[in-house]
């Protein structure tokens, strides 16, 4: 697995409701006490003054440690990645609330949250899944920590932004048709040309004139016509292909629809002429132009 940088934004100590009613509780038997002088009412309010008491003097509670580990740092459209989120702590923590919140761009597979306790020096593992739903550079989001002492009094919140963003790339649309050239290079490659020369596939045959070569010679047909044969070929060429693509982003999700399927068609006839030996050049419009150079 991949360590995500993980960066502490905001630790936050607060009361709880419970604490709240622990106090309004113990202000109530006070108050039957000293002016109606029910003395046993410090009776009921002993055991919130205890809880009160072991909190505030107690063993103060710390932020856990975060660390975030990804299967992949790079993902394909739709693809389902696994977070491995590990709490670690010096000091003990009865009960820990562990929460993941992805980024907009992210779709979650099961559960969000978790719920644990932690002793002195251990660790804490959980698995978070998320989907990859659009490509690019996608930011994972943040964990959300929150520890609680062991009577639910005092709580530490956490916020741990994850720094580290996903990959997430674009799948390509399947083609099997190469796009049809202009004019072929003189090189090798997988276009048949309408010439008539060396190559792999067949274009006509002839009987045999002075100076052809002896390979071209087809036995068939000579050993048939008792003269000698030769077979013509077309040979292979290979042509230069450059790609315009409009990379504007638009406003709307239908025009987002839009230039995803522009930017997988793309891709996938980028790869096919590749495939073929035909350099391939690309041309960004949009917010300003990027040329690419032709390259195989």
């Amino acid at each position: 697995m991949t360590r995500f940088v993980v960066a502490e934004r905001r630790s936050t100590h607060t009361f709880t409701y419970l604490a709240l009613i622990h106090v309004l509780f113990v202000v109530c038997a006070l108050a039957l006490t000293v002016i109606w002088g029910l003395q046993g009412a410090l009776v009921f309010a002993a055991p919130s003054l205890i809880i009160l008491a072991s909190t505030v003097f107690g063993e103060q509670l710390v932020a856990p440690g975060v660390t975030v580990l990804v299967d992949r740092p790079r993902a394909l459209e739709g693809d389902t990645v696994t977070l491995l989120v590990k709490l670690h702590s010096p000091r003990s923590l009865p009960l820990v609330d562990v929460e993941l919140v992805p980024e907009g761009s992210l779709d979650h597979e099961g559960s969000l949250r978790a719920l644990t306790s932690l002793s002195a020096h251990s660790e804490f593992e959980h698995e978070f899944r998320v989907i990859a739903d659009t490509w690019g550079v996608v930011p994972i989001g943040h964990v959300n920590v929150r520890a609680r002492d062991r009577f639910g009094l005092v709580a530490v919140n956490t916020w741990y932004q994850i720094v580290t963003p996903l990959k997430v790339h674009i799948h390509e649309e399947f083609t099997t048709n190469l796009t049809e050239p202009d004019r072929f290079r003189r090189v090798v490659g997988s276009h048949t040309s309408p010439e008539r020369g060396e190559g792999c596939e067949i274009a006509d045959v002839r009987p045999y004139q002075p100076g052809d070569r002896l390979q071209s010679l087809n036995w068939r047909i000579s050993a048939r016509n008792d003269e000698p044969w030769i077979t013509l070929r077309h040979p292979d060429r290979s042509t230069t292909v450059i790609l315009l693509l409009d990379a504007y982003q638009p406003l709307g999700r239908q025009q987002t629809d839009g230039l995803r399927r522009s930017v997988r068609a793309t891709l996938g006839l980028a790869r096919l002429h590749l495939a073929a030996q035909d350099p391939v050049g690309m041309m960004l419009v949009g917010e300003g132009v990027r040329w690419f150079a032709p390259e195989s």
